[in-house]
């Protein structure tokens, strides 16, 4: 989750509970939200011209770096985020970010090195005692600090360093044992990419087995790589049970049609257990479902068979 967003959910939150009074149902908390996004939107220009003409923080800098026109004026604004607060870990990684480009193999490599020297920081600072590990997004001091170590974690993944972003996965689900971040998502698909079951099957006990669209996926996925379909048929099952799209998405999948791909998630994410969910998944995982055809030429010719609509239970 970016600065930007955090802070919209924080406002969000702060709109809904003042306008408590005006909720009765569901369509209520959708009209309000439209509204407050509605007025949000209409107020941004004239909330970025005052911070402009003020005596602006690193905080606004970085706001104002994250809607500016262009790299060359992005730049500009985290150079001066920077100046204020040398320190500044959201700075360092929006910096490295802007720098980078698309040379992934640069933007490792500063990453690794700006991972290093937050580590000196929070250490300095204390933040490293035993009574903060494991709720590192719970405390909003250590968020830029997540995020920063979330960009190196997605730039392992996207260079094909896996083992070393395995190792990077791990580090940041031991700083937050609740995966705010949603790392064990991106593990679970490494793991089956490297055919690792026994490292998945640890995994997903560690978040209690839940019937999440993300582990259930990726699990039958290794079982059918493994040879194992009787256990791939069932996770597949245990799919379809919780997430309707996925008789869609392996027709499609196995037809070549990508069209689902359309169903982009929207500022507030996507919507989980249904084709957005799969098709963010296809998105960030492509290095593994380009490996296996078969297995959704396969799945699609399991689900074919499955009558009735799926159930809604969730483990």
């Amino acid at each position: 989750m970016s600065r930007k967003t955090e802070k919209t959910f924080r406002d969000l939150e702060s709109y809904l509970e003042k306008h408590q009074n005006e909720i009765e149902g569901e369509a209520d908390v959708e009209r309000l939200v439209a509204r407050f996004m509605q007025e949000n939107n209409a107020s941004i220009f004239s909330r970025l011209e005052e911070e402009q003409s003020g005596e602006p923080t690193a905080d606004d800098l970085l706001e104002l770096a994250e809607d500016a026109p262009s790299s060359k004026k992005r730049f500009e604004y985290i150079r001066k985020a920077l100046a204020l607060e040398p320190e500044n870990l959201d700075a360092m990684r929006m910096e490295i970010e802007t720098e980078c480009g698309e040379d992934l193999d640069a933007m490792r490599e500063r990453f690794a090195v700006a991972v290093s020297r937050a580590d000196e920081i929070m250490g300095r600072d204390g933040w490293f005692g035993e009574e903060n590990i494991g709720d590192f997004w719970g405390l909003l001091e250590t968020r830029p600090y997540m995020r920063l170590r979330y960009a190196y974690f997605e730039t392992l993944i996207a260079c094909g360093q896996m083992k070393a972003a395995i190792e990077e996965a791990q580090e940041l689900l031991r700083l937050c044992k609740g995966d705010n971040l949603g790392v064990r998502f991106r593990l679970m698909h490494i793991f089956a990419f490297l055919e690792e079951e026994d490292a998945m099957l640890r995994l997903h006990r560690t978040y209690e087995e839940y019937d999440e669209t993300q582990m259930l996926l990726p699990l039958s996925i290794v079982c059918y790589k493994n040879g194992k379909t009787e256990q791939a048929r069932e996770y597949l099952l245990r799919l379809f049970a919780v997430n309707p799209d996925t008789k869609k998405f392996m027709r499609q999948m196995n037809r070549g049609e990508l069209d689902f791909l359309e169903e982009k998630e929207d500022f507030f994410g996507y919507r989980p257990f249904t084709m957005e969910e799969l098709a963010q998944e296809f998105r960030e995982n492509t290095f593994l479902f380009i490996t296996c055809p078969g297995y959704f030429s396969w799945a699609d010719r399991e689900l074919v068979s499955v009558k009735g609509k799926p159930g809604r239970k969730k483990k």
